[in-house]
Order: C-alpha cells, then structure tokens, then sequence
C-alpha cells in the first residue's frame, strides 16, 4: 500500500502512528500502567497533584492495574466523593490510547455534565500527555467536543441515555457516577461491548441505593475492601465508621464541646486496640500501608472485581470531619430527618442506602453516655 492510498494524508502523523505500532508489536508484554502513567500523565487543571505519582492516592494503584490486566470483563468502584474517581478514569483512558488501543465509550450522567468535564479537563489532558498528542488526528472535523476519531480508534462521551448508548461496538465502556442512572441503562451500556472476548466495562461511583443497578453489579463480584495494617500488630483492618472513637465532651446540659471532641478523635484498631491519633501523618501513614482485601467471593461471577472504599482510608479528609458529619447526621435522624445520614452512609461511606437503617441508627444513639461512663471513648456507632 502506498503513503498515498492511506485514508490520512499527513506524512507526518503517519510516521507517529507507524512508530506506535512498531513499538506495541516489538514487545510481548505492554508497559504497565503505573510507570507508564507516572513517566507520561499530567492533569493540567490539577493543583494538588499536576503529575500522576502512585504514592498520591495509593487505592487507585491496585484498580487502575486490575482494568489494565485484562483479566476482568467488568470491574465496579464504589468510593466516597472526592476520592480521585475522575482521574483514575483520564489516566486508563490514555493509557488504553497509547498501550491497548480499542473503541471507547465513556458515559456520565448527562450529556451536559460530560461535555464539561470533557471540555475542561479531559481534551486539556490529552493535548498535554505526549503520547497521546502525537497520536490526536490532524484534520479538525476529527476531533469533536465530546468525540475523537483516532487514526487508530475512536473514542465518544455522552450522558446516561439510549441516544449516546446506541452507538457501535466498543472495546472499553467506562460509567461515571452510576447512581444517577435511570434503570436499564447499565445493562445498554453493558451490550455496547458485544460479547467481545477483551472487552471491559468499568462501573463507578458513591453508592446510591439497596437495590439500584450498580449495587445489584458489585454483588455479582469478588468484592473486596481498602484495609490499612496496623503499626502494632500488622493485622489488616478495612476501614470503618465504628473505627472512629472520640470521647464524649457533653455537659450535664448534652451540650457539646466541639474544639475537645475534635481534640480526642482516633482510629482503633479492631484486632489489638492500639489507637492512633487524627494527624496528618498518622492518617497517611495507614493509607500508604493499605491493600484491597478480599471479603466475598462467593457469590462472584467469573471475571468480575468489586472495589469499595471508605473516606477514613482518603487522608486529605480530617478523620475528625468525618466524626463531626456523622454525629450531626445521627441527631437529625434522632428528630426524624435521615437525609443527612443517608448522605453520608452514600458518599462517605459508599455504601447503597437502605431505609431501614435510620431506625437502626436513631435506636443505637439513643444512649446518654459520658466520658466518666467510657473513659476510653466511644464508637460512633455505639
């Protein structure tokens, strides 16, 4: 075939694009995602992290190279708001541009809400990544606010509707804030891969409710959960609200004093009882020891993984702010409003919503307990 006859006329690109796939065919075994993303990924609108760096957000490791691996179909991940979703999910799409190329198909909740994001962050994000500029087509038709059609692949963003679902067959499906969807719409997203033997659907979000589409496709997995190991007896413990002891500094009045519950707040270990203070470095510190550890397997499908994780685990986030959230959620469940508590239990705690559970919260919280009661504090759930 001759340069002539290749439906992309541009001498140039053509030679990046004849490099790339030399370079993919030379070797057997792709680079992995986390040096490949540490020595090419930038977030331009980014000023807490302006260059991937594994140790940043250390729960996103273990996801981004279980989607890479190609050992699993369909991977969910349920987190807290926050947590770095959106940028696990620019850093595997240019890395699936350059590294295993295939259609794409990226969903958020609304048309209007991708078109943002992939105005803003994303096309900045591609245009800067070196890897990925050299591979964006050079005709201007190409390349379209929620579209681009590589030399090589395409790749379309669009909202939670049939309209951006009934679209081709696609290698890469990845959902964005999945509690938002209208039911159906997981299962749409889900056809656009077509039976393909390497296709891989990725699911993620703050959990949403008890039986939505997204919570009944994380029970289908194997499911685990973001543990941190204790300094004193190494014991692996996921993350929990109940976790959290602070001491009761209520007065006879039940009038708290906020500044010396602040001041006591602690994580406990469930396997030693060793406590660790709310400090920067203690917070850290766990995180950066965390791994994903298995909980259920049972009930899995075959080439499905779960991932959930909790706020505590997101160490920019005081553990003293979570306390503080949940115990006003608690008196207002106790007046009879639970809609901050099943905030909470959603996007912090990212887990489904279950109506039951503003009963079980007001009975566990009805106790007037002091700290002469428990000189050790308490759990914030009992």
């Amino acid at each position: 075939m001759l340069i002539a006859d290749l439906k992309h006329p541009d001498l140039r690109q053509w030679v990046v694009l004849r490099d790339h796939f030399i370079s993919l065919c030379s070797s057997e075994v792709h680079t992995p995602i986390l040096p490949w993303a540490e020595k090419n990924v930038v977030f331009p609108h980014s000023d807490r992290c302006p260059r991937f760096s594994r140790e940043f957000a250390p729960w996103l490791n273990f996801a981004l190279e279980s989607i890479a691996s190609g050992n699993y179909r369909v991977i969910s991940f349920l987190g807290p708001t926050g947590m770095g979703k959106t940028t696990l999910l620019e850093i595997i799409i240019a890395y699936a541009i350059c590294q295993d190329p295939g259609s794409m198909l990226i969903i958020g909740q609304s048309d209007e809400d991708v078109s943002d994001w992939a105005e803003e962050r994303l096309m900045k994000m591609l245009q800067a990544i070196a890897p990925t500029k050299a591979l964006m087509p050079q005709e201007r038709y190409a390349i379209k606010k929620r579209e681009i059609h590589f030399p090589h692949m395409f790749m379309r963003c669009g909202g939670a509707n049939l309209n951006s679902l009934q679209s081709k067959s696609c290698r890469w499906v990845f959902l964005d804030e999945v509690w938002t969807f209208k039911i159906g719409m997981v299962e749409q997203a889900r056809a656009r891969l077509h039976d393909r033997a390497n296709g891989v659907l990725l699911c993620m979000g703050q959990a949403g409710l008890q039986n939505d589409e997204h919570a009944k496709l994380h029970e289908t997995c194997a499911r685990y959960e973001y543990s941190w190991a204790c300094p004193n007896c190494s014991g692996l413990n996921a993350y929990a609200t109940d976790q959290l002891r602070y001491d009761d500094s209520r007065n006879e009045k039940g009038e708290w004093n906020w500044p010396a519950l602040i001041g006591s707040v602690r994580i406990r270990c469930p396997q030693c009882a060793a406590e660790f203070a709310d400090t920067e470095f203690n917070r850290r510190r766990l995180s950066a020891s965390g791994q994903y550890r298995l909980i259920d397997d049972i009930h899995a499908w075959p080439n499905r993984l779960g991932l959930h994780l909790h706020v505590a685990a997101v160490y920019w986030v005081k553990w003293s702010d979570i306390v503080l959230e949940k115990i006003k959620a608690d008196e207002r469940a106790l007046l009879g409003d639970s809609s901050s508590l099943k905030t909470f239990v959603q996007k912090r705690e990212a887990r489904p919503w279950v109506d039951e559970e503003a009963q079980i919260t007001i009975a566990l919280q009805s106790g007037a307990y002091r700290v002469a009661d428990f000189e050790d504090g308490r759990p914030i759930d009992g």
